[in-house]
């Protein structure tokens, strides 16, 4: 998974066209302010994207390489 595509996909009005970047055992950890979201499958990280409240924010990348 590319991390532009993927903060692409969650900025995006359908944040969950994420869920086709990430593969079924996915692990994550968020750091919030008000909390962690944790999970251990993509159907965790689902449930997260459909339980969060709208947000305005977008992610801005300010480095990257490549090998």
């Amino acid at each position: 998974m590319a991390l532009r595509e993927y903060l692409a996909a969650m900025d995006s009005p359908d944040p969950t066209d994420a869920l086709k970047l990430m593969e079924p055992d996915l692990r994550f950890l968020i750091a919030l302010p008000a909390g962690e979201v944790t999970g251990t499958s993509k159907a965790d990280f689902a449930a997260y994207i459909g339980g969060r409240s709208p947000v305005d924010r977008v992610h801005e990348v300010l480095r990257y390489c490549a090998d």
